[in-house]
């Protein structure tokens, strides 16, 4: 019985061309034979010449023939993990002769390998096909690393280098309440706290990732850190700040058009014009029927940029009864030497899994 099923494919020859293969790699063998004992037959040099190029001869088409019939793989796949495993048939065929690497293109290709997973699929595979474990409220790299490699209806990674990058990413998500999770290196359950436990998004830093670290489900790892917060400001006897102001003062958005006819670079796009009186309206009907407001991130610290976006803004407006939001993020980058064929992939790949509507590479 095979432990680590999630880790395997098998490559198996095409039944034609392995009677190919066979016959080249027997007159190579045969080749072979008659060059090692020359001497010992006495062959004259122009003999020994043909012998050589006989056997280099054969041992091409072995190489040739052995990439030809090899081209059939055979993939443990369970898309119902309440039925047993089948084995899904993809054929490998193309210019290369490295049987790997056409093995990889291929099933990355037909989606049933990874290369590259953002934090948003862990998560996936956590709520739709762990429901029971991850509602435990957390779940250890080394636990769920063994789910990974065990189980074939979770995404088949290529290496656990993969399914790391995966965890840290999810440090630089905004979204991670919804899309990912937060970590923690340890969990005390004598007090029943998450020791080193780290939020996302914003400046958010973590160490390395190993088998005791921890990845927290965002309910439990927020209502902690609120506690933490509220605490800590009972402490030194400081007022509670509502999550709709940063420190320091409001959250403005620069550049916003100001009901009452003036526009201000420091007035949200619900704050009164300088001079108007509250209540003052040119129109009949209910005032501050919509927000708008448009906000440009700085490209050093946009992690930091879209958390306070998030937290100050888009969490005031969403927890307010009968809002309709639409929320859109437009994001244009430019690099004049282009950027490189791996950075392309990767980025097409991300933006298919997060299902962007539109995206993609062009020249100027």
């Amino acid at each position: 019985q095979r432990v680590n099923r999630n880790l395997l494919v098998f490559l198996a020859p095409d039944s034609k061309r392995a009677e190919e293969l066979l016959e080249a790699t027997r007159h190579y063998l045969a080749w072979t034979w008659v060059n090692d004992r020359r001497e010992e037959l006495n062959l004259p040099p122009e003999q020994v010449r043909a012998v050589v190029d006989n056997r280099n001869r054969n041992d091409q088409a072995v190489t040739a023939r052995l990439s030809q019939a090899y081209h059939w793989v055979l993939v443990p796949d369970q898309p119902d993990p309440k039925r047993p495993p089948v084995m899904t048939v993809e054929k490998a065929d193309g210019a290369t002769d490295r049987l790997a690497e056409r093995v990889t293109d291929k099933l990355t290709r037909s989606g049933l390998l990874a290369t590259v997973v953002a934090a948003r699929t862990i998560r996936l595979d956590l709520d739709q096909k762990l429901p029971e474990v991850w509602g435990r409220g957390h779940l250890s790299v080394g636990e769920l690393w063994g789910y990974y490699r065990r189980y074939p209806y979770l995404t088949r990674l290529r290496d656990r280098s993969v399914f790391e990058d995966a965890v840290s990413s999810v440090l630089a998500t905004i979204t991670w309440e919804l899309d990912g999770f937060a970590l923690a290196t340890g969990f005390d359950q004598a007090v029943g706290r998450y020791q080193g436990l780290t939020l996302p998004g914003g400046d958010a830093r973590f160490g390395q990732i190993t088998d005791s670290t921890l990845l927290v489900t965002p309910a439990v790892a927020r209502a902690q850190h609120d506690a933490e917060v509220a605490a800590a400001r009972a402490a030194v006897g400081a007022p509670e700040e509502t999550s709709g102001a940063a420190p320091g003062g409001p959250f403005t958005t620069a550049g916003a058009i100001v009901p009452g006819g003036t526009f201000s670079e420091h007035q949200s796009a619900l704050e009164p014009a300088a001079g108007a009186t509250p209540g003052e309206s040119s129109r009949s009907g209910p005032e501050n029927t919509r927000f708008f407001g448009v906000y440009r991130l700085d490209p050093e610290r946009y992690g930091r940029d879209l958390t306070r976006l998030s937290q100050e803004i888009l969490q005031q407006l969403a927890a307010t009864d009968g809002v309709q939001l639409d929320i859109t993020v437009e994001v244009h980058a430019r690099r004049a030497a282009g950027f490189p064929p791996d950075r392309v992939r990767v980025v097409l790949e991300n933006a298919s899994t997060l299902k962007f509507e539109q995206a993609g590479f062009e020249q100027d």
